[in-house]
């Protein structure tokens, strides 16, 4: 079982005594509550063994403003008192459940409206219902951007890319055997195979071992130390 005890119930010891008769998880709102008043709220749901998974950042305001979301308050609450970082979103819109995600959100309530043409309290801070699936889809990819990443592993995986895209000397003349070449004897494009332009200080000076034809790629093995 799962038990949302909503902002307007944060001081009912009846009521928590009630769902700690039925077990289960517990997710706590806070939108209308202080943080004297949370606090207090899960002294006493734990110290009689309750189990609280979440306290939700919620501002109680239908739509809530985005200045007003608070979702530093979201990772402050899931610090405070070691629980899954979550979100009471009462925007009407998709971008802060998104941005959430990213941020590390783990737990996700929203409004949902069958119609913006419905009528109720609630309605303007409610996504419409056939944006549900495109919202999850959004949540789902901002925790994948979220992961952790080193730029070197990203660098191992671009081998095959940057031999089509990192620029190769080539022959700027063509170059009999003998001739040592320098910096005007060579020019940059891009193509498979060859010596990069990052190597040009340590071709300098080299000897052509064979003709190098203009327009042709330097190979390692065409040149010697001289």
């Amino acid at each position: 079982n799962i038990w949302k005890i909503p902002s307007g119930e944060i001081t009912n010891w009846y009521l928590f005594d009630a769902i700690l008769e039925k077990h289960g998880e517990i997710f706590m709102s806070s939108g209308m509550s202080s943080i004297r008043e949370l606090d207090s709220a899960v002294d006493y749901i734990r110290a009689k063994d309750g189990q609280i998974s979440t306290v939700l950042q919620c501002t109680s305001a239908y739509p809530v403003e985005p200045k007003d979301l608070g979702l530093n308050v979201m990772t402050e609450l899931s610090q405070r008192y070691n629980t899954l970082p979550g979100l009471s979103d009462h925007s009407g819109r998709t971008e802060a459940n998104t941005i959430a995600s990213y941020l590390g959100c783990e737990v996700f309530e929203f409004h949902v409206r069958k119609s913006s043409h419905d009528f109720g309290p609630d309605i303007p801070a409610s996504i419409n219902v056939g944006n549900v699936t495109k919202l999850i889809d959004s949540i789902n990819y901002a925790k994948k951007l979220s992961q952790r990443v080193e730029k070197d592993d990203i660098f191992d995986r671009s081998a095959v890319m940057r031999e089509t895209f990192f620029p190769k000397l080539v022959a700027k003349r063509t170059l009999v055997p003998g001739h040592r070449i320098s910096k005007e004897d060579l020019e940059p494009r891009k193509g498979e195979g060859g010596v990069t332009v990052s190597k040009l200080n340590e071709v300098i000076g080299r000897v052509a071992k064979v003709e190098i034809h203009q327009g042709v790629f330097l190979e390692w093995d065409s040149l010697s130390d001289g």
